[in-house]
Formats: structure tokens, sequence, C-alpha cells
């Protein structure tokens, strides 16, 4: 499967379709920084900066397309600015999704998109992409789009980490047909990711996935104690067996210093520091992706 990834990031999307066998054959992404990680890691996949330049044709073939838009005109944390803040790039992320006809979308964003100004935005984005064919189930013979919200934590994450997830599937001209199926394949292809059903009220349903996964993972984050999960799954995950804080340290190299130069992009050690951080923050978590990725896999074969 053909994978062109859109706010690319450091390579979140990247990787865990690499880790499921997928080709990552494009990559999106304007920040400079992030720019040279991913030049690092896939020195030989195409690389566009501006998504506002990019018509779509530059790929070839895809067939799936993936990443986060931009957090800050939706984050709790910003203004909420919406559709009035120029970071707001959902237009052009769905632009590229009808000019390029993917099988499959995976998109992620913050659960503040879900009340941004009284939910109208988040119900145009899911509208827009349903008239353009996609779709994860039927409801009253009608092709609609349930996202669901999955928490970090699913996949053994000691942190909570909410995130709400849009993966739909358009059948197009693929003679296999549409299955319409991908939240039932999904429940029952994995153990750490099984939603509920959503109904109508995509809110609601939103919602009320996001508190099921909750549920399940609560005492985990309890037993973690904020620092290191304790529970029988994570030997599966080696990431996850070490302390938190170990680990964090590790990435963002916060005791031992820190190189000025970056594959070709100079910076000063502090201003080195404050990019790394800023990347790590906006990045999503690979472990999530790669289990929605993997039951994509199995309904898409």
């Amino acid at each position: 499967m053909k994978v062109l990834s859109l706010f690319s990031g450091i390579g979140g999307f990247d990787t865990a379709a690499e880790q499921v066998g997928f080709e990552v054959i494009g990559q999106v992404e304007i920040n400079p920084f992030c720019n040279a990680v991913l030049k690092k890691h896939w020195p030989n996949v195409k690389r566009l900066e501006d998504i506002k330049n990019v018509n779509g044709t530059e790929f070839g073939p895809v067939d799936l397309i993936c990443g986060g838009p931009p957090c800050q005109p939706a984050s709790t944390a910003g203004k909420r600015k919406g559709k009035a803040d120029d970071r707001w790039l959902w237009p052009e992320t769905i632009r590229l999704v009808k000019t390029i006809r993917p099988r499959w979308i995976i998109f992620e964003n913050p659960t503040g998109l879900l009340s941004l100004q009284g939910g109208i935005p988040f119900d145009e984005v899911l509208s827009e992409l349903e008239d353009a064919g996609y779709y994860n189930y039927r409801e009253n013979g009608e092709n609609k789009i349930a996202p669901i919200i999955i928490p970090a934590a699913s996949v053994n994450a000691p942190h909570r980490r909410d995130r709400i997830w849009i993966v739909a599937y358009a059948p197009l001209n693929d003679a296999r047909g549409a299955t319409g199926k991908f939240c039932e394949a999904e429940r029952g292809s994995r153990g750490s990711l099984h939603g509920e059903s959503c109904g109508a009220d995509r809110h609601a349903a939103a919602a009320e996935c996001g508190r099921l996964y909750s549920a399940q993972n609560e005492q985990k984050l309890e037993r973690a104690g904020g620092n290191e999960l304790c529970s029988e799954q994570s030997r599966d995950n080696p990431d996850w067996q070490r302390p938190w804080i170990e680990v964090a340290t590790e990435l963002c190299r916060v005791d031992d210093g820190l190189p000025a130069r970056v594959h070709g992009l100079e910076l000063t050690k502090s201003k080195h520091r404050e990019e790394r951080l800023k990347a790590l923050g906006n990045a999503i978590v690979p472990q999530v992706v790669m289990e929605i990725m993997r039951a994509i896999k199995s309904v898409d074969e």
C-alpha cells in the first residue's frame, strides 16, 4: 500500500506505515526542523513543503493519505479561532483527498475539534469527506463517517493524550467493492483497540468511544503511577517498559547537551532544544496509528 503523509512532522505516521509493511512515497511538511529529521530518515522519499502549493499529481497513485492538520485552530490550549485561523488547513487536506482519491484516509486532531464553534467546523469536515465518497459505516442506507477518540494509553503508554481519529474508506473503482466494515474489523482484530459502534450523533459517539477507552486503561495508568507502566501487555512493547521520565529524557536529550547542527540545519543549542521539544509535542504516538493501519491492512487484504 502506497502512503502519502501530510503535515508529516517528524514522521510518526510514516514510521507506523513502514512497521506494518506499507510504502511511504511522499511527505508534505513545512517546518524546517521537521524536514531535516524527515530527510535523515527518508532520504529517498519525495518531499514537498507548503500544502497550499501541492496540486496532488506529484506523487503518482496513492492508496492511503494520512496526517494531522495543524491543531492550533482547534486546541483548547489556544485561541480556538477555527476557520478564521490561517493555520486551519482542513480545506487543503480535503482538496488533496478529492484530487488524489486514495482508497483510505487517516486523520488525527485534538479532541477540541469536537466542540470548536459548536461543532459546526467538525461536522463540515466529515460531511465534505462523506460527499467525496468516504465512510466507515452505513446508517439508513447512507454512507457515514464515525470518528473515534483513542488515547495513547490504549497502546499502554503511561499518559492519556486523547486524540480524535477519522478513519474512512472509499470504494472508488475498486472491484472488491466497499466494505464499510472498518470499525467492525478493527474491533475484532486487535486486543488494544476495540471501540464500540457509533451512532448518528457524531459528537456523542466519539465521546463514548473515548469513555470506553479511558475505562479500559484507567487502571493501567494508576498502576503506572505517572512513571512506569506495569501491565502485562506492556512486555510486548519495550518502549513502555522503562520509566517514562527516562525515555523522555533520552528522546529530548535534555541532560547531555544538544548539537547545533541537524542534518544541514544550523541552530543554536537553545533553539534546537526548543524545536525538538515542539516537534515531539506535536507528534503522534506511532503505536496508535500502527494498530489502525494493521486493521486497515486486514480489511484491505
